[in-house]
């Protein structure tokens, strides 16, 4: 009866406590739609206006969100509104006109961006240059990244101090693989793939790098590195092989702001606020982009009855089971497909393009997907743009689009399947546990992680991989125009940069996302269009699944496995999957 009574207290305990947390999460709800009726109703209606003489600060801490984020009802938190990359090309392309912006300042301490998000700004940036527009460059800290960024700008400018970094150099990449310690914990994998450089998965059952994955990267890596040393060499004027060899040796690594002044690698040394002087630069009139963008290019949108949707597949592929961050971060059928069918259905809307930035992920998300896009295609044409990545999965929803975009350095292909199976058998005998099983039905067990597959269950599923990876190379195949026997060259899960597809025919053209949406209008013979984001609403309730997400989504062993959730929402499942995030 003691014990009743304990379990009793407990069981009482434990539903106050649910109880006070959803109490707490309505509360809050309560409270941000009553901040958001007051925000909405003294919100004053003066337009806003930017001064003569305004400089605006490019500044991206945290990279750039391909995806169109939420509208947020209310209008709360409008000043801090993010904008996304579409929005930054639109912002850019307004300033060049805009009289009132005498420049930009590129914040060199907050530029971590991709090298295709490098490319097509550098490109814009140009443009706005050309305008007339003066452009500085200012950071105390100065990489690979940065700097080639820092190239198009009229002058970079540090601070003179021995402690600040100014660092170029060549690459370095190193990633962890996990046999030994799998076999310590008892825990081990099965892949099962198509192709020998279809590496998904090859650091839970090797030691090292496999040489396939080694020559991709350094591939990658190599034409990166060789385009940084051209962009310098050609800015500055120095001879590429001097140059080359200069960086290789480290001559401008772990160096300074002095060091690169001395080789003329930077325009000037001064603290900030002697650079805003000495450039007559108010800085009272230094607005973020986001400013300019809500002051300038929100409300002044171009309104036509001709209209080409934008849509954004971003993230890994995954099938929608409810999980809140699956929906919010990754690309679900669910939700992409359902912006494609209201996009093909909206007799204003002449053309889609979709923005695809993807390693892949679910096949079967990723078909499902593709089908999506070939029926919008019966009653209007889908063109697609490849971001940083559209690989794997990523390409194989791109594969039909009537006309594919990618930058030179985008990374495409992989076209290849890979299985992923985990076996804690001798994990769970080392903590104790054993497993007895009642079975009827040849296969009925071959899922089963709590034993080691049998040779005839592996060769089940090498069967299934080559059947997926069959219709994977007839997709590609009938998009493409290309034979059979073509695409299985391509194929084998090998990486291509955007260059190389476009030689090998896997692209159509390279450009990026503006290119693509004004050459989807020039075939459409459209001279005044309105760009229209597919945009998912605000709704409360995501916001409530995002916070039971963040209780649930503690992981116990996370610090083992660089990629706990791929591992976890892939296995036992056929995927299309790129199997490194490249850093560049």
């Amino acid at each position: 009866m003691r014990i009743l009574k304990i379990l009793k207290r407990i069981g009482i305990d434990i539903l106050k406590k649910i109880y006070s947390l959803c109490l707490n999460i309505l509360l809050f709800v309560a409270f941000l739609i009553l901040i958001g009726l007051m925000v909405s109703k003294f919100s004053t209606t003066t337009e806003e206006t930017i001064e003569t003489g305004t400089f605006v600060k490019l500044s991206f801490p945290n990279g750039i969100q391909e995806k169109a984020l939420e509208k947020v009802p209310f209008g709360i938190n409008k000043k801090s509104e993010k904008l996304n990359f579409y929005n930054i090309l639109k912002s850019l392309e307004v300033m060049k006109d805009n009289k009132k912006v005498r420049g930009i300042i590129i914040n060199l301490d907050s530029f971590n961006l991709t090298a295709n998000h490098r490319t097509e700004l550098t490109k814009k940036l140009t443009e706005v240059k050309e305008s007339g527009k003066k452009i500085y460059a200012y950071g105390t800290f100065i990489n690979n990244k940065s700097y080639e960024m820092a190239l198009l700008a009229d002058e970079i400018i540090m601070p003179p101090s021995a402690s600040t970094s100014f660092n170029l150099n060549g690459y370095y990449r190193n990633m962890g693989y996990y046999k030994n310690l799998g076999e310590k914990l008892g825990i081990s994998f099965s892949i099962i793939n198509t192709g020998d450089y279809k590496t998904y998965g090859e650091q839970y059952i090797k030691n090292g790098m496999s040489e396939e994955l080694k020559e991709e990267l350094k591939r990658i890596y190599d034409d990166n590195y060789m385009n940084f040393v051209k962009k310098v060499s050609f800015s500055k004027k120095m001879i590429f092989k001097d140059l080359n060899d200069d960086i290789e040796k480290g001559k401008y690594a772990v160096s300074s702001s002095l060091e690169a002044k001395k080789y003329n690698l930077i325009d000037g040394l001064f603290y900030y606020n002697e650079f805003l002087r000495m450039k007559n630069i108010n800085e009272k009139k230094i607005i973020s982009l986001t400013e300019f963008y809500r002051i300038e290019v929100k409300k002044k949108n171009i309104s036509s009855k001709n209209k080409i949707a934008l849509i954004y597949a971003e993230g890994g592929i995954k099938m929608d089971d409810g999980n809140y961050s699956q929906i919010k971060d990754g690309v679900v059928p669910s939700v992409i497909c359902s912006e494609i069918k209201k996009a093909s259905k909206d007799k204003n809307v002449r053309g889609i393009v979709i923005r695809v930035n993807s390693p892949g992920g679910s096949a079967l998300a990723s078909q499902i997907i593709l089908k999506s896009i070939e029926e919008a295609q019966k009653k209007k044409p889908v063109y697609i743009s490849i971001g940083n990545v559209g690989a794997s999965g990523g390409y194989y929803i791109s594969s039909k689009g009537d006309k594919i975009f990618a930058t030179e350095n985008t990374i495409t292909g992989s076209i290849g399947v890979v299985l992923l199976i985990p076996n804690f058998e001798n994990l769970s005998k080392k903590v104790g546990v054993e497993f007895d099983f009642i079975e009827r039905g040849k296969y009925s067990g071959i899922y089963d992680v709590t034993k080691k597959m049998s040779t005839d269950e592996i060769e089940v599923l090498q069967k299934r991989a080559e059947a997926i990876y069959k219709e994977f190379k007839e997709n590609v195949s009938e998009g493409r125009n290309i034979n059979m026997d073509e695409v299985q060259k391509i194929a084998q899960g090998k990486v291509w940069l955007g260059k190389e597809a476009l030689e090998i025919g896997l692209i159509d053209e390279i450009g990026g996302l503006e290119e693509t949406i004004s050459g989807l209008a020039k075939d459409l013979k459209l001279k005044k269009y309105q760009v229209m984001e597919y945009k998912k609403e605000f709704e409360y309730k995501d916001m409530i699944k995002k916070m039971i997400y963040d209780v649930k989504s503690e992981k116990i062993i996370s610090g083992l496995f660089s990629s706990y959730e791929d591992v976890m929402e892939y296995s036992k499942k056929a995927v299309l999957l790129f199997p490194i995030r490249i850093e560049r």
